[in-house]
């Protein structure tokens, strides 16, 4: 889910999947001509139940399209590309 926290004056994402027990909870600001939504947070890694830092960029186009792509934070300081989504309006 992803929605707008007037009271926070942030966007708030949570992500739930089959991978894992764990909710990842995300808050983060839109772009100036709200294009792009970037949030950051935490979730725990359900492989070595570690918490694990995310960052996550979702992108909207002219054409009511989307892309969310998702990078976890490495312990070498990297990112891993862990997710993209293509949505494509009908």
């Amino acid at each position: 889910t992803l929605g707008y926290d007037r009271v926070a004056g942030e966007y708030v994402d949570t992500w739930i999947d089959n991978m894992g027990t764990g909710i990842l909870i995300m808050r983060g600001t839109c772009s100036d001509d709200g294009k792009v939504i970037t949030m950051t947070g935490e979730h725990m890694d359900p492989a070595t139940k570690e918490k694990i830092q995310a960052k996550s960029v979702t992108t909207f186009d002219d054409n009511g399209n989307y892309l969310i792509e998702m990078w976890n934070l490495m312990p070498d300081g990297s990112r891993f590309k862990s997710m993209e989504l293509a949505y494509t309006r009908k």
